[in-house]
């Protein structure tokens, strides 16, 4: 049964991907990511970064990540603590961002890259219907919590999914089974994920190589 599962999810991928199989220079959507300073990979370093500051440690930051196209800025974030309902490592209302000016205090992102290739439409229709309708977690969703339930990492990567991302990189494709293991996808994991994925866009469509930076479009 997972094994048809998974063909059928490399169907849907595919044809999202093939829907944009030419891509134009309007057709640009924005991955910004300020990499994560933490131990990699596990609900223990998640932990560990909520835990320490506490205590009066410096011990880095869990980095972010957000998703932009002429249309959208998705940037997923917690409520205000005041605001909060659980510990922070407990689900909570999500807090937006619209603005990358005015993201992740005001810093700029360690990496953003441009993608001409994915199916944009399907990108923005997801965060559309998603936008009102999803908790915040740090750890994000694992997929078995059978909620909406997301961290920025996961968030922007269920949205890169939907415009068929998996398509240009097996990194971004791998990403996928962490919906299904206790592992959190992080800022730095979506990191390596795009930049594989601007490589085998660039060999795919070296005509993107002769569009317009967009990295500092900003809305």
């Amino acid at each position: 049964m997972k094994l048809l599962d998974n063909f059928f999810d490399f169907l849907k991928n595919f044809y999202r991907y093939q829907d944009n199989s030419n891509p134009k220079p309007d057709n640009w959507v924005n991955i910004h990511v300020w990499q994560s300073t933490t131990v990699k990979g596990s609900h223990k370093g998640a932990i560990k970064i909520i835990k320490e500051p506490i205590k009066g440690k410096d011990i880095g930051n869990v980095g972010h990540v957000s998703i932009e196209t002429a249309n959208i800025y998705a940037s997923l974030w917690p409520a205000e603590p005041k605001e909060l309902k659980e510990p922070v490592m407990g689900t909570n209302s999500p807090s937006l961002k619209t603005d990358m000016n005015k993201d992740h205090e005001n810093k700029k992102p360690d990496i953003s890259l441009t993608l001409y290739s994915l199916n944009k439409p399907m990108l923005e229709k997801k965060h559309k219907e998603r936008i009102n309708h999803m908790d915040w977690k740090i750890t994000g969703d694992t997929g078995r919590s059978g909620q909406n339930v997301h961290s920025c990492a996961s968030y922007a990567y269920s949205l890169l999914k939907a415009g068929g991302i998996n398509e240009l990189s097996y990194k971004c494709a791998n990403l996928n089974q962490f919906f299904k293991s206790p592992m959190p996808i992080e800022p730095n994991d979506i990191a390596e994920c795009i930049k594989a994925a601007k490589k085998n866009e660039l060999k795919r469509y070296p005509q993107t190589s002769e569009f317009s930076d967009r990295n500092n479009l900003t809305r």
